[in-house]
């Protein structure tokens, strides 16, 4: 499985002042209008981390109305939406942020993710290498595209973005998770065990990273040890779907694909 970093939108940080801070509708907000603001940002974030979707989208949503070209709150609110699963909603919100913000990668680091969760990964990659034109060390954008590529079987392609990233970030336990299951999928899943096993084990690897070398053992024929890394994270029901509908792929003599991958997690 490949870890698809989440969007992450920076809230920018208003400048106050004893005169107040002068909105871009022209609005003058005082300094205690703008702790005001600052609070709302802040119980938003919260009720994202606590899973309370609902309630961070009525907070972006009520933000935006007062402030409809502040982008920053737009993607906000597109982020909420497809982690509460409302995609399309989300996709009309990264749209209209993308044609605002012509010069910004996020809405379409925003689009690529959402093509990539309806399975078409090649739409995805046409988002991805649009946000890397916009901004070129847009590390999110660059593993987007890394993992479409991998999803339409270009491994050796995906590998070099990969590089890309981690020649900036070479501690990124998530990006090197990737690169693992990409190995296994270009063809050298033996290489891809010796590359897994160097940090899957650490308490700072995503789960990912353990099931990607779980996959690489089941290919290389392995079956044994891959039962024993899923059933770190995994109950017993999911372990055996995942190892049947493994087992019913490669008995099949086909290539292990990145869409594969996703159906042997997705049983879960």
């Amino acid at each position: 499985m490949f870890t698809k970093h989440l969007i992450t939108v920076s809230v920018l940080t208003l400048l106050m002042s004893a005169c107040g801070t002068t909105s871009k509708v022209g609005e003058v907000i005082d300094p205690v209008g703008q702790r005001l603001i600052i609070r709302e940002d802040k119980l938003a974030e919260a009720a994202l981390e606590g899973g309370n979707f609902d309630t961070a989208i009525r907070i972006y949503k009520e933000r935006l109305e007062m402030s409809p070209s502040d982008i920053d709150r737009r993607l906000d609110l597109a982020d909420a939406l497809m982690r509460a699963g409302a995609l399309d909603e989300a996709k009309l919100h990264f749209k209209r942020a993308a044609l605002d913000a012509p010069w910004a990668a996020s809405p379409l680091v925003g689009l690529g993710r959402l093509s990539l969760h309806w399975g078409r990964p090649l739409e995805a990659k046409q988002y991805f290498m649009q946000a890397v034109s916009r901004e070129p060390d847009n590390l999110e954008a660059l593993n987007g595209l890394g993992v479409s590529l991998d999803h339409i079987g270009q491994h050796g392609n995906a590998q070099s973005v990969y590089s890309t990233i981690l020649r900036q970030t070479p501690d990124d336990l998530r990006v090197r998770t990737n690169v693992g299951l990409s190995l296994a999928l270009g063809g050298t899943p033996d290489k891809a065990i010796g590359y897994l096993l160097g940090f899957a084990a650490s308490p700072s690897a995503p789960i990912q990273a353990r099931q990607n070398l779980a996959v690489a053992y089941a290919m290389v024929g392995h079956f044994d040890q891959a039962r024993a890394i899923m059933e770190l994270d995994m109950s017993q029901n999911q372990v055996e779907a995942s190892l049947q509908y493994l087992h019913q792929v490669l008995g099949s003599g086909q290539q292990l694909t990145a869409s594969d991958v996703d159906e042997v997690y997705g049983l879960n």
